[in-house]
């Protein structure tokens, strides 16, 4: 899946928001500008008709290999998935399709680390799109 990037100079500080929405409400977050070779996910939204969502976003110009684990609450990883990200590229997944052989539970979160610095988002809710959350990868 590919990404579309823009640049923006200025002579002061910026500040930046995503926001998602829909016609009867919206979710966003701050975005950060620094990249991180590791992070972590701590929002696990779970239950029928609920998702949890991670996009990663490569923003060097080299092809970079990320390392994801599903971690429980104790620190025990109990899977690992391995991705390749193009230069200047995007990789995304809904966490309980990504790690589809495990029970997902509300404490568990997510974990990453690449060779190069990556800027990441986590986003949550329900399909009947009464509610949303959205954080940025926490390092």
């Amino acid at each position: 899946t590919g990404a579309a990037w823009g640049t923006v100079d200025a002579s002061g500080n910026l500040v930046g928001l995503e926001i998602y929405g829909t016609t009867s409400g919206i979710c966003g977050f701050s975005l950060k500008g620094e990249t991180t070779t590791e992070g972590v996910f701590p929002l696990m939204v779970t239950g029928e008709n609920n998702w949890t969502g991670v996009a990663l976003a490569n923003p060097n110009s080299q092809e970079a290999a990320v390392t994801i684990d599903l971690v429980q609450e104790d620190g025990a990883v109990v899977a690992t998935q391995t991705a390749t990200i193009a230069a200047n590229g995007r990789f995304s997944f809904v966490a309980a399709d990504y790690f589809s052989r495990y029970n997902l539970k509300e404490t568990d979160y997510i974990r990453f680390h690449s060779q190069y610095g990556l800027l990441g988002v986590e986003a949550g809710g329900d399909n009947d799109r009464t509610f949303m959350v959205a954080l940025d990868g926490e390092n």
